[in-house]
C-alpha cells in the first residue's frame, strides 16, 4: 500500500511542478547529522546540478510525527533547507541534495 502512496506523491510532484523526477533511493548524509543518513523517495536534478530531494509521507500520523520535536528526519530535511548539503551517489556519480520537498497523501 505505502508504495502506491509513494507513486501518487512522486506523480503529483512530477505533474505540479513539471520535473523530471528519478524514483530512485539513495541514501544521503553530512557531517554532524541527527541521523545515520537519510533514504528519500526520489530526487529531481536541479538547473545548477544540485538535487531536490522529495520525500513522501502518508497516513494518518504521517504529519504528527514528522513534525514533532524528536522528528529526526525533519531535523535532517531543515538542515538541508537551511543550506547544508547532503552527499551521495547515484550509480556511482555523486549527488549532492541542496533542498528537500515533502509531500503529504493521505
Amino acid at each position: 500500500m505505502w508504495v502506491d502512496k509513494e507513486k501518487i506523491g512522486l506523480d503529483e510532484y512530477a505533474d505540479e511542478q513539471g520535473a523530471d523526477v528519478i524514483r530512485a533511493k539513495i541514501k544521503v548524509d553530512y557531517d554532524g547529522s541527527p541521523q545515520n543518513g537519510r533514504i528519500y523517495d526520489g530526487i529531481e536534478r536541479n538547473n545548477d546540478g544540485t538535487y531536490t530531494a522529495i520525500e513522501v509521507k502518508s497516513g494518518p500520523s504521517a504529519r504528527p510525527d514528522y513534525n514533532s520535536a524528536g522528528s529526526t528526519q525533519r531535523q535532517f530535511d531543515d538542515s538541508v533547507n537551511a543550506g547544508t548539503p547532503a552527499h551521495g551517489k547515484l550509480d556511482g556519480d555523486p549527488v549532492v541534495i541542496t533542498h528537500v520537498e515533502v509531500r503529504y497523501v493521505p
